[in-house]
């Protein structure tokens, strides 16, 4: 038709893909800082526990995506333990067991990924991005 404009609309945006949320466990809060932001800054959504009896409180209330949870942990439960536990609530729940000591044989075994300290934040970002896909 003579005098009408055609007007194209821009395309609608990319959908971007929901950030992950993931659950870190360490009782060291210098490393435990550093990992959040770290994971953060690679968009995701990081809560944060010092030890395996409040990450469990946070597993019963929210549902986690992944687990990131240090081998050595204090106050009864190791990060082995909170693992399974961890597993027991939330049964497609991926982990990611950190720790600066020699995995013990049954770590070795268990079926969850076993990242050694210190690492490069850079390896953990990747490991990270590996276990989430």
């Amino acid at each position: 038709m003579k005098g009408e404009r055609c007007e194209l609309s821009p395309p609608p945006p990319a959908a971007m893909p929901a950030p992950h949320r993931l659950l870190l466990v360490d009782d060291d809060n210098a490393v435990r800082q550093l990992i959040a932001e770290a994971l953060r800054d690679d968009g995701h959504i990081v809560a944060e526990a010092a030890e395996a009896g409040s990450a469990l409180a946070q597993l019963r209330a929210e549902r986690f995506d992944l687990l990131v949870t240090d081998l050595g942990l204090p106050g009864g439960m190791t990060g082995q333990q909170l693992a399974h536990a961890a597993r027991t609530l939330q049964p497609d729940l991926k982990i990611l067991a950190i720790t600066g000591y020699e995995p013990a044989p049954a770590a070795a075994g268990s079926p969850f990924d076993i990242l050694a300290k210190p690492f490069a934040l850079g390896v953990l970002g990747a490991r990270v991005s590996a276990l989430l896909r």
